[in-house]
């Protein structure tokens, strides 16, 4: 190259990757000396998303009303206070590939609470993919007496 100031353009990312299309601006100067011009350029890794899908452990009916604390595999929290909307869904972006996991914190009315670790991994974003989570409550049982007179 020439004497001069120059940019680099990426044009397409590698795969999982996102796109980083700024300019990366470098100087060739004049070579009195040889010199080799540097220029640094990261990527981020895409992100990806999970659905939680809740349902009565019995009839499979959605529950709303449930409440998860997200976190990642290391312990460390991401979210607090995700609650299931009518579908019995939470839904999360922007995840970075790794492995993480659901607790419940709060049962739906009349359910007991199920506070066992559903674990799930968010994969490399090649393509687009949704990680799924399935996550039942069992009813709260009640009791009768019967007096017979």
């Amino acid at each position: 190259l020439k004497p001069g100031d120059y940019y680099f353009v990426e044009t397409a990312a590698p795969a999982g990757y996102e796109l980083n299309d700024s300019k990366l601006n470098f100087t060739v100067e004049l070579q009195t000396t040889t010199k080799v011009a540097t220029v640094a350029a990261t990527n981020a890794e895409k992100t990806g998303s999970v659905v939680l899908n809740k349902t009565d452990s019995d009839t499979g009916k959605t529950l709303s009303g449930a409440v998860f604390d997200l976190y990642k595999k290391d312990g460390t929290k991401v979210a607090s206070d995700l609650t299931t909307d009518a579908k019995g869904q939470i839904q999360v972006n922007d995840l970075k590939p790794g492995d993480y996991y659901f607790i419940e914190t709060a049962a739906p009315a009349g359910y007991e609470l199920n506070d066992s670790k559903l674990n799930f991994t968010v994969e490399f974003q090649a393509t687009t993919k949704v990680a799924t989570v399935a996550a039942t409550n069992a009813e709260k049982t009640g009791s009768v007496v019967l007096n017979k007179t």
